[in-house]
C-alpha cells in the first residue's frame, strides 16, 4: 500500500504531510461582450490584530502564477498579522453563489512557513456572519521570500434557510485561529511489539457495541450486538519519535491479532497510523477499527464519542495471519501549532446576473429543476424522490462556442425538506457570453434564448 493508500486510510489528513510527502463576457440577454469587473472594497477591522492594504501582491501573484481565473479576479490587497505571521488575501472574485480568493501566508520573523504549512482545517469563511463551506487548496511556495499561496474556493446557498441566497453586495470575512508548521512524517516506524512473543489467548473483556464508534467493512451488513475487546493493557511500547499515540496491548482472539492503541485526542496536528508489513509495500490493516474512551480513573466510559475524540481504538486484523513473517508498524506526522486571530473583511459590491434555466432532469433518486451557470461554475437545485438517497450526483459539461468544459463536483448537499443542491466547479472562467448547452445525465440544456429546453 502506498502513501496515496495510506492518506485514503487515515482521512483528512494533508496529502503533503504524508508526502514529505483580461475579458470574460457577461451575460445579459441581447448583449453580449461586456467585461466583468469585480469592485472589492477592503474593509478594515479594529481588533487586536493588524490588519492594512498592500499595493503590489495582486501584480506579484498574476506574474509568479498566471492564475486561470485571473480576468475575472480583482485585487484585495489586505492582510492581518498575529504572531509575526502575515495572513493576505491577495485576490477575490464573486459571481453568484460562487467565490474564489487568492490566500497567502509568509513568516515576518523567521522561517516558519513552508509548502507543507497547513490552514485548511480552521480557515472559515463567513458571508454576512453566516458560514460558507469552502475548499482552501495549496497552490505554491515562494522560497525566495517565504510566502504560500493557497487557493480558496467558497459557496453560499439557494436552498439553506440560513443562507444568504448569493454573494452579491455580500460583505465576506475569512478567519483563520491555528496553523499548522513544521511538519515531520514518519513511515513504517517500530512500534516495539514482538508479535511471536504475544499471548496465543489474550485477556479480554466483552462490551456492549453501542458504547463505540466503528470502521467496520462494508461486507458487515448487520452491526454486532457486542464487541470482544482486549483487558486494559498495563504495557506502553515505545516509539520515542511519537509522544501522540503507543500501543497498550496487543494479543490474539478467536485466532485474530488484536491491537490496542492509546492517542493524545489534545495532540493537534498528528495522526498515527497503524499496520502490519510484510517488509514489501504490500500493508495489512485492520479489518476493523472500534474507537472508545477510557476515563481519567482508567475506567471504561460509556459515553460515545466521535472518533477523533476517543483516547483508544482496539484493531483487529484477519483471521489466521502467520505473525512470524509480519511485523507491527506505525506511519505518523506531527505538527506544531501556532495559536492567533488572523481575520481579513472584503465588500463585494459586484452586481452580477448568472444564467438561470428551468429544466426537468430525473435520475433514480433526484429531479432536478434549474440550472444557474456563473464563471466559476454550475449550480442544480432539485428534489430527492427518495430521503434515504445515496447515489452520487450526474456529471455536467458545459458546452460553448470555444468547445466544451467538463465540470468538476465540488458540493452537494440535501436539507430536511427533501430538497438537493449540486454545486460543480470549472476549471477555467465560463464565458457567459458564449455557453451554448449543458449536459447532465445524458440530458442536454439549450441555453441562449431557448428557454430551458431539455432535449
Amino acid at each position: 500500500m502506498k502513501s496515496n493508500q495510506l492518506s485514503y486510510r487515515i482521512g483528512n489528513i494533508d496529502d503533503r504531510l504524508i508526502e514529505q510527502a483580461e475579458n470574460i463576457h457577461n451575460y445579459r440577454r441581447g448583449r453580449r461582450n461586456r467585461t466583468v469587473l469585480v469592485s472589492i472594497a477592503a474593509v478594515l477591522v479594529l481588533s487586536v490584530v493588524t490588519v492594512f492594504a498592500l499595493t503590489n501582491s495582486f501584480s506579484r501573484l498574476i506574474e509568479r502564477l498566471s492564475p486561470p481565473f485571473q480576468e475575472v479576479l480583482a485585487p484585495v490587497e489586505m492582510a492581518s498579522v498575529d504572531q509575526g505571521i502575515k495572513m493576505e488575501v491577495v485576490a477575490a472574485g464573486f459571481f453568484d453563489n460562487m467565490g474564489m480568493a487568492y490566500i497567502t501566508l509568509q513568516d515576518l520573523r523567521g522561517n516558519r512557513i513552508d509548502e507543507n504549512t497547513d490552514i485548511a482545517r480552521d480557515l472559515f469563511v463567513y458571508n454576512e456572519g453566516e458560514y460558507c463551506p469552502s475548499q482552501l487548496d495549496f497552490v505554491d511556495f515562494d522560497k525566495e521570500n517565504g510566502t504560500v499561496t493557497y487557493l480558496c474556493t467558497f459557496y453560499t446557498s439557494y436552498i439553506l434557510e440560513d443562507s444568504a441566497d448569493t454573494f452579491e453586495n455580500g460583505v465576506l470575512t475569512f478567519r483563520n485561529s491555528k496553523i499548522f508548521y513544521n511538519s515531520r512524517g514518519f513511515n513504517d516506524y517500530p512500534t516495539g511489539v514482538d508479535l511471536t512473543a504475544i499471548a496465543n489467548t489474550a485477556e479480554s473483556i466483552i462490551v456492549p457495541f453501542t458504547y463505540f464508534n466503528a470502521d467496520l467493512p462494508s461486507s458487515m451488513t448487520a452491526m454486532p450486538d457486542t464487541v470482544t475487546i482486549l483487558k486494559k493493557g498495563g504495557h506502553a511500547y515505545s516509539m520515542p519519535d511519537n509522544p501522540t499515540s503507543r500501543i497498550v496491548a496487543a494479543g490474539l482472539i478467536d485466532n485474530k491479532l488484536h491491537v490496542q492503541a492509546w492517542s493524545d485526542v489534545a495532540a493537534e496536528g498528528a495522526f498515527t497510523a497503524y499496520y502490519l508489513s510484510d517488509g514489501t509495500d504490500n500493508w495489512i490493516w485492520p479489518e476493523e477499527i472500534y474507537y472508545f474512551n477510557y476515563d481519567e480513573q482508567g475506567c471504561f466510559a460509556e459515553e460515545k464519542l466521535s472518533s477523533h475524540l476517543c483516547n483508544m481504538q482496539e484493531m483487529i486484523f484477519q483471521e489466521a495471519l502467520n505473525l512470524a513473517d509480519l511485523q507491527l508498524l506505525a506511519s505518523f506526522g506531527l505538527q506544531d501549532v501556532l495559536y492567533g486571530e488572523w481575520s481579513v473583511t472584503v465588500v463585494n459590491n459586484q452586481i452580477f446576473e448568472p444564467l438561470k434555466q428551468g429544466c426537468y432532469i430525473e435520475t433514480d433518486d433526484y429531479t432536478y429543476e434549474s440550472v444557474s451557470i456563473n464563471p466559476f461554475g454550475l449550480t442544480m437545485t432539485g428534489t430527492r424522490l427518495n430521503k434515504y438517497a445515496k447515489s452520487d450526483p450526474p456529471g455536467a459539461i458545459v458546452h460553448t462556442e470555444d468547445g466544451d468544459i467538463i465540470l468538476e463536483l465540488k458540493s452537494a448537499i440535501y436539507p430536511p425538506d427533501g430538497s438537493t443542491e449540486v454545486m460543480y466547479g470549472s476549471p477555467k472562467p465560463i464565458d457567459m457570453g458564449k455557453v451554448k448547452s449543458v449536459t447532465i445525465a445524458g440530458d442536454v440544456i439549450l441555453f441562449g434564448g431557448a428557454g430551458g429546453t431539455v432535449l
